[in-house]
C-alpha cells in the first residue's frame, strides 16, 4: 500500500457532507499513522450512521489514533466497526478511550 497520511487527509476532505455510510480499508499501509487518522476523523460528516474502518497491520497506528477517532465520531453514529488487528501499539487504553465516546450505538465491532 502506498497510501500516506497526506492521502488519507486529502480523502477526508472529499467525503460528501450528506454521506450516511463510510467503509474504508487501508490495511497494511505502513505510512499511515495517527496523523492520517486524525485528519480522517476531523473530516467525518455528522450525517454518518455507519462507519467501517480497517487499519489492520498499520504499524504506525497506536492508542492515540483510537483516542483521536473517538473524539471525532459523529453523534448520530449507529454502527461502528474498526479493525486494528496487527497494530501492535494498540492496547487496552486505546479501546477504553474509544468507548468513552458513549455513543448510542446499535452495533460495535472491534
Amino acid at each position: 500500500c502506498h497510501l500516506t497520511d497526506g492521502g488519507v487527509g486529502a480523502l477526508s476532505k472529499c467525503i460528501p457532507r450528506s454521506l450516511l455510510e463510510l467503509s474504508l480499508k487501508v490495511a497494511l499501509c505502513q505510512r499511515v499513522s495517527c496523523q492520517g487518522i486524525e485528519e480522517l476523523a476531523k473530516g467525518l460528516p455528522e450525517t454518518l450512521r455507519t462507519i467501517s474502518l480497517d487499519f489492520s497491520s498499520c504499524k504506525r497506528v497506536d492508542d492515540d489514533a483510537l483516542e483521536l477517532l473517538g473524539r471525532h465520531l459523529p453523534v448520530g453514529l449507529r454502527r461502528f466497526s474498526v479493525n486494528m488487528s496487527g497494530c501492535r501499539a494498540v492496547g487496552n487504553s486505546g479501546v477504553r478511550i474509544l468507548f468513552s465516546a458513549q455513543l448510542p450505538l446499535e452495533s460495535l465491532v472491534l
